[in-house]
């Protein structure tokens, strides 16, 4: 059988879905030797691309998109490693990442967005985010407030 992982939350965050899948299989299952490293990543990489018809994505080949991202294993957070691939799945996670090449073209280099202007990325996210949880109510089909939608993770006094 083959598992495809993908995510489409925001922000999206492939290494903690591998890592997630990993913990839920093997508690799942209750068999250490379930969700291997090399298994996971092929469920992120060349599962999907496969799944999609696409041979050009998920490998690093000739005629592929050279699509690919560099990890930076020296993070005191990560510790010593001897399995770079297992090290990425458990220890590490997108603050990591270095650069990000996507069709060849450089998308992220020392760990800064370098096709867009990032100055005021922060402050436009959260009012998106204000008026996307103002609007809650009005799509609910019970017309809750937002406290009951979103309650807080403790009580506010």
């Amino acid at each position: 059988m083959r598992i495809v992982l993908g995510t489409d939350s925001a922000p999206p965050n492939m290494i903690r879905a591998m890592d997630l899948a990993m913990g839920m299989t093997k508690t799942l299952t209750g068999d250490r030797s379930s969700a291997q490293a090399a298994d996971l990543f092929r469920s992120a990489t060349l599962d999907p691309a496969e799944s999609l018809g696409r041979s050009d994505l998920g490998r690093l080949a000739p005629g592929a998109q050279a699509d690919y991202f560099v990890l930076d294993l020296s993070s005191s957070h990560i510790g010593p490693y001897a399995d770079p691939i297992r090290t990425l799945i458990m220890n590490s996670d997108g603050r990591d990442i270095t650069r990000v090449v996507v069709a060849g073209r450089t998308i992220v280099d020392r760990g800064e967005i370098v096709t867009v202007d990032t100055s005021d990325y922060r402050e436009r996210a959260q009012a998106f985010l204000n008026q996307y949880i103002a609007s809650l109510s009005d799509s609910d089909y019970a017309r809750r407030p937002i406290h009951e939608l979103l309650p807080p993770s403790f009580p506010l006094r």
